[in-house]
This record gives structure tokens, C-alpha cells and sequence, in this order.
């Protein structure tokens, strides 16, 4: 594994609020509890655990988009929360852990209907701010939820025993909305504050 926040201080130097909408099922005791159970794994200095109410699913990182004013993200709600009433509330399951590139991650399944979201609100972005939103990726969304984010090398060896020795039932959460919030970092910890939440399906 290779350290995370290195590549990211390059990217994102003063960790600075951006804007970011995520899917929340962190506050829940399902996610907690399958969380906890991974605690032995991430329980090591060169990793940096995620505390559970700032666990997240990112949807789409507006951050680089510069200058976003109040008008503009208004109307990217707007877009979202008509898209949004085109969904149900979505069945998603979390779990087992994989070990990425730079981080220990829970799986997400079915990773589409997530995709789907993710596509309308890069479409909604695109409406409000037009050429200063991100552009789209150009590899396919990749659904997960960070439980640690290396600091340093680390030889994933033993990660990857751990798991092979302790395996974790995955749990499965209904997603009954998804969120903006205004994403900083300090101290090798991710942070925000709300800005909207948006429910799926027609309740809104």
C-alpha cells in the first residue's frame, strides 16, 4: 500500500471546505457494527482509522470546481433533488473489506444503482456551474466506503492474512437519501458540514 495523503496534499494543498455529495449510512449501527469488526485489522500507527460518523460513500467530488457560489449550488440541488424523484430508496450492501492502493475499504454491491446517482449529479453539476464543473472520470465509478487510509508504505502482506483468517458477514442498509456537504481535512482526518440531503423517490 502507498500512502494517501501525500498524493492528495499535491491535489488539495490547504484542505480547504469543497463541495462533495456523499451517501451517509454511517450513523447507523449496522455500518458501526460491521466498522468495529474490522477494528483489529486497522488497528496500526502507518493507518488511520476513519471514525464512524465520518464514515462516507463519495457520489462526486465538486471540490476542484472553483468559485461555486451560493445561486449556483441552490440550483445543483434543484437538479438533483428532480432526478432524485426518479429513485427509489436503494438496498446497498457494504462489506467484506478489500485492501486498495492506499486503503482498506469496504466493498459496495450492486455498485450500479450508486453509478446511476453518480451520473445524475455530475449531470446537475454540469447545469448549475457549466465548464467549471470536473469533468466526467474517465474510468467507470467506483463504489466504496474507506475504513483507513494509509499514512507511509505499508507491506499489505499481513492486511491481506488478517482478512483471509477473520472473514466479516457484509451488512445490507436502505439509502434513503443522499447528501452535499462541505468536505475539509486536517490532522489525516476528513471532515464537513451539511448542506443539503436529498431524499430518493417522491417523498421529497
Amino acid at each position: 500500500m502507498e500512502d494517501f495523503w501525500g498524493p492528495l496534499k499535491r491535489r488539495w494543498p490547504g484542505g480547504e471546505p469543497r463541495l462533495h455529495w456523499h451517501i451517509l449510512p454511517g450513523g447507523g449501527p449496522a455500518v458501526a457494527e460491521l466498522a468495529a469488526a474490522y477494528g483489529e485489522l486497522t488497528a496500526r500507527r502507518d493507518l488511520d482509522v476513519v471514525p464512524t460518523r465520518w464514515l462516507h460513500q463519495t457520489l462526486y467530488m465538486l471540490g476542484s470546481a472553483p468559485g461555486v457560489t451560493a445561486a449556483e449550488a441552490d440550483q445543483m440541488i434543484r437538479c438533483v433533488q428532480a432526478a432524485a424523484r426518479l429513485w427509489a430508496p436503494m438496498r446497498v450492501t457494504y462489506g467484506p473489506a478489500v485492501i486498495s492502493a492506499q486503503s482498506v475499504t469496504l466493498r459496495v454491491s450492486p455498485v450500479e444503482p450508486a453509478a446511476q446517482l453518480h451520473g445524475a449529479v455530475l449531470t446537475a453539476a454540469a447545469a448549475a456551474i457549466g465548464d467549471r464543473a470536473p469533468p466526467p472520470p474517465n474510468v467507470p465509478y467506483w463504489g466504496h466506503m474507506t475504513l483507513a487510509y494509509a499514512n507511509s508504505a505499508i507491506d499489505d502482506g499481513p492486511l491481506l492474512s488478517w482478512l483471509a483468517a477473520h472473514p466479516v458477514e457484509p451488512v445490507t442498509v436502505t439509502v434513503r437519501d443522499i447528501h452535499l456537504v462541505r468536505q475539509s481535512y486536517r490532522d489525516r482526518l476528513f471532515r464537513w458540514a451539511p448542506v443539503a440531503a436529498v431524499p430518493l423517490g417522491r417523498s421529497q
